[in-house]
């Protein structure tokens, strides 16, 4: 953008009186959408030019500097356009393998507000704690989640709902059984309610514990569908196209 030169003096010097960004979003809070992330993303963006690889791990640094304890993942679901499947290779560098998808036209999606807010944070705290001490099924529990994630770009390629809506209900349960508390019981009845209704598959976004919900259902912007499914659960609840 012009602002600094990146390879001339410290930005102190550059700026002399700082650098004020101002930023206004109208998703809430805690909304498991990873956009904490995302706008380190766009301050990285407004401030330097790069690879979208590049900005990905530049924003990594931004959160680490923030103490917010986010996934690497998330900036890459703002930097990448639509479907991808992310991978991070075994090594103490992170090193990124994005691929894009093509997605047929058969699949929806409506993205509900709970209407709860959550702190990935502690969600996140406790996992890496089970991790460390390699307690329970926690690393079938992440291996698992990598082979679903692979089933679940094949199944987006060739537009089957079916099985995109299946291996999200199987990533939430595996996300449950991870993190204590990342079903709230709010959430977890109105994904009963969902189910009922017979949608394709549902999860709550991100570390769980609040924030939105993302629902595979039969017909295109079935957001009507989905308000009359949820029953009493829709009182404090707000429904998105996806």
């Amino acid at each position: 953008a012009g602002v600094v030169d990146v390879d001339g003096p410290p930005l102190q010097e550059q700026l002399q009186h700082g650098l004020e960004l101002t930023s206004w979003s109208r998703v809430p809070t805690g909304s498991g959408l990873g956009t904490s992330s995302i706008l380190a993303a766009c301050a990285v963006a407004v401030l330097r030019e790069g690879s979208r690889q590049q900005l990905v791990e530049d924003a990594l640094k931004v959160e680490a500097e923030l103490t917010t304890k986010g996934g690497w993942q998330d900036q890459i679901g703002g930097v990448y356009p639509g479907f991808k499947l992310a991978v991070s290779q075994k090594s103490d560098k992170l090193i990124l393998n994005v691929k894009e998808l093509s997605s047929a036209s058969d699949l929806h999606f409506v993205l509900i507000y709970t209407g709860t807010a959550r702190l990935a944070r502690d969600i996140l705290d406790r996992v890496l704690e089970r991790w460390r001490a390699k307690e329970g099924s926690v690393v079938e529990d992440v291996a698992s989640l990598v082979a679903g994630a692979k089933r679940s770009a094949a199944a987006v390629v060739t537009g089957d709902a079916v099985v995109v809506g299946e291996e999200l209900d199987k990533y939430w349960t595996l996300k449950k059984r991870m993190a204590a508390g990342a079903q709230p019981p709010r959430v977890a009845a109105m994904l009963a309610a969902l189910k009922r209704a017979g949608v394709h598959g549902a999860a709550l976004c991100g570390a769980g514990g609040g924030g939105f919900l993302v629902v595979v259902t039969k017909e295109a912007d079935d957001r009507a569908g989905v308000l009359e499914a949820l029953g009493v659960w829709k009182a404090g609840a707000s429904l998105h196209r996806c």
